[in-house]
C-alpha cells in the first residue's frame, strides 16, 4: 500500500511469472484505481508468456499493455542499454527490458513495480537447484535443469557443455554453486581498457568476497550460501 503512493501513477511489470502475478494481485486488492500492467512478448514461443500474461490480466480485471520486440530491434537496443548501464554485461536480457521501460514512459508511466528480487528470496532460480544436485551426484550438466532451453537447437547444446562441461567445483568449497559464473563472467575483463587491466594486475576479486563474509558463512547450509551470494552481489548491484 505504501508502494502505491506516488504523485504519479504506478505501473505493473507483469511478465507472467508467479512473482510477478501475486505482485498484481496485491496492488490490484490494495489500489483505488486498477493498475495498469506491462508486458513483454517475444516471437520466439518458447520465449513468449502472453497467454499467462493476458489470464493474470483479465482475472484482476487489469488492462495490459505488450510490446513485442523482434530480434532485430533487440539486437540494436544492446549497445544503448550497455550505454545506460555503464558497464559490460554478457546477457541479452537487459536489452528487451530498456525496450520496456521506454514503452512504460511513452505511455505517460514513470513508476513500476516489479517481481524482481522474489527468486533471491524464495529460491526460484536454478542455480539453487544447483547447489541441492551438486551436493548429490556431483554434476549438474545432465541433471535436466534450464528445461526451456532447446537443446536440439544449432549452438545450445555447445553453450551448456561450455558452461557445465568443463566444470570440476568441488561441492564443499564455500563459493560451489558461484564458482562456474565467476569463471564464464571473468571473459568480460577482455572488454577492458589496457590501462584498467594493468591497474588491476595481482587483483582477485573473488578472494576480497571471500574475506568479507560472515565469520558463520561455512556454517550454513549450502543453498543458504548460496542465497547469500547471490542476494549480496546480484540483487543488490546487478538488479
Amino acid at each position: 500500500k505504501i508502494r502505491l503512493q506516488a504523485d504519479v501513477p504506478v505501473g505493473i511489470y507483469l511478465s507472467g511469472g508467479l512473482d510477478s502475478a501475486v505482485l498484481a494481485a496485491l496492488a490490484a486488492e490494495k489500489s483505488s484505481v486498477r493498475p495498469l500492467s506491462f508486458s513483454l512478448r517475444f516471437e520466439e514461443s518458447g520465449y513468449d508468456e502472453g497467454r499467462h500474461q493476458s489470464e493474470i490480466a483479465d482475472h484482476l480485471h487489469m488492462e495490459n499493455l505488450w510490446l513485442r520486440p523482434g530480434a532485430d530491434e533487440i539486437a540494436q537496443a544492446f549497445s544503448k542499454a550497455i550505454y545506460h548501464a555503464e558497464c559490460p554485461v554478457l546477457r541479452t536480457a537487459i536489452a528487451p527490458m530498456y525496450l520496456l521501460s521506454g514503452h512504460v514512459r511513452q505511455n505517460r508511466f514513470k513508476a513500476v513495480l516489479t517481481g524482481e528480487g522474489a527468486d533471491e528470496m524464495l529460491l526460484g532460480y536454478d542455480i539453487f537447484k544447483e547447489v541441492v544436485v551438486r551436493n548429490h551426484t556431483g554434476s549438474v550438466e545432465d541433471a535436466g535443469l534450464y528445461s526451456y532451453l532447446d537443446r536440439d537447437k544449432p549452438g545450445v547444446a555447445r553453450h551448456l557443455n561450455a558452461f557445465f562441461g568443463q566444470e570440476d567445483v568441488d561441492a564443499r568449497r564455500w563459493d560451489a554453486s558461484h564458482a562456474t559464473r565467476w569463471k564464464m563472467t571473468g571473459r568480460l575483463k577482455r572488454f577492458f581498457s589496457k590501462d584498467l587491466a594493468r591497474s588491476l594486475e595481482g587483483y582477485d576479486p573473488v578472494e576480497e568476497l571471500k574475506k568479507s563474509l560472515p565469520s558463520e558463512f561455512m556454517s550454513w547450509e549450502p543453498v543458504a550460501r548460496a542465497q547469500y551470494l547471490e542476494c549480496r552481489l546480484f540483487l543488490s548491484h546487478y538488479l
